[in-house]
């Protein structure tokens, strides 16, 4: 799967080819559907890109050599095993001892988003067969990729809090030029996609015990239902 995925993207990045790599590979089948049906627009080459460097993201790529030295380096960890075994009589097999770190109130908020992000997108990704138009059911896909990319980031930020015991900060995109009116595909989509927001923020606000968590979300709140009201307005015209 490595070697033929690497190729690919290291190559012209030919559409249909990685529409039958990742037919074969990936895992979403109304994704599938979608990629293929949809054709080569920008959108939905991005999305496949993206799906396949996420499919071989945590593989490491084989080495020569690789094969002869299997035997040799699982019977090294099974001895090392061993050894800490009779060192540390509490560690049973198959499993190691863990030190995670206790989490803060900023980790558990982080935590509840994206539990929150996950409902939301298996909501989307059971109803999406059922939507009644293509549009709709394009738009309700970008909006799971949108989710999938979030929920991505946000456990890379829980690893490094894991490892490193700081939370860093959420990274944001710099201020996006306004919509454009006359794109009804992008309104709809950002309309979607607002509507996410409101429903994770709504929840964040009812959990908060903190004032000035309470502020921040309830600004956050605000902010994105006064947005979505202005292109729901739009269009309604």
């Amino acid at each position: 799967m490595y070697e033929e995925i690497n190729s690919w993207l290291n190559s012209s990045k030919e559409y249909f080819q990685g529409c039958a790599l990742y037919n074969r590979y990936g895992h979403s089948v109304s994704l599938k559907r979608l990629l293929n049906k949809g054709g080569a627009t920008s959108r939905n080459k991005s999305a496949l890109e993206y799906e396949l460097r996420k499919l071989i993201r945590n593989i490491k790529p084989p080495s020569a050599g690789t094969s002869g030295s299997v035997k040799i380096t699982a019977h090294k960890k099974a001895g090392n095993l061993s050894k800490k075994q009779h060192s540390n009589p509490n560690v049973t097999p198959g499993h190691q001892q863990s030190s995670r770190r206790q989490n803060t109130p900023e980790v558990d908020e982080l935590n509840s988003t994206v539990q929150m992000m996950q409902k939301h997108r298996a909501s989307l990704q059971s109803t999406l067969e059922l939507l009644p138009t293509d549009a709709d059911r394009c738009t309700a896909a970008h909006t799971i990729l949108d989710l999938s990319d979030k929920i991505d980031k946000a456990y890379e930020r829980l690893s490094h809090y894991d490892k490193h015991g700081i939370l860093p900060l959420e990274k944001t995109n710099a201020e996006k030029p306004e919509l454009d009116q006359s794109d009804v595909g992008k309104l709809y989509q950002r309309m979607t996609t607002l509507r996410t927001y409101v429903s994770r923020y709504e929840g964040l606000v009812k959990k908060s015990k903190k004032p000035e968590t309470l502020v921040k979300n309830q600004d956050k709140l605000n902010k994105y239902k006064i947005e979505l009201k202005k292109i729901e307005d739009i269009i309604k015209k």
